[in-house]
């Protein structure tokens, strides 16, 4: 992440860092929603959350994000 610490700054700008906070993504097999959520696991992890990632269905995962079951879903 070091070679992308400006990218991150841009990403992360205004958000504060938390102590242990949870927060749960669910996503889809495929490339880019695997790499894509684990990128922001990394950064998340980084600020002091506490990351949950569930690899599920795609009903199942705009059923979590649109019942609060899951934080989001991050496409790649």
């Amino acid at each position: 992440m070091d070679p992308n610490e400006y990218k991150i700054s841009v990403w992360t700008d205004g958000i504060e860092e938390v102590d242990g906070d949870k927060i749960k993504f669910f996503y889809v097999p495929g490339n880019t929603s695997v790499a894509s959520t684990n990128v922001v696991d990394l950064v998340l992890e980084d600020m002091g959350y506490n990351v949950e990632m569930l690899q599920v269905e795609a009903g199942t995962m705009w059923t979590s994000v649109a019942d609060g079951n899951a934080g989001a879903f991050l496409a790649g």
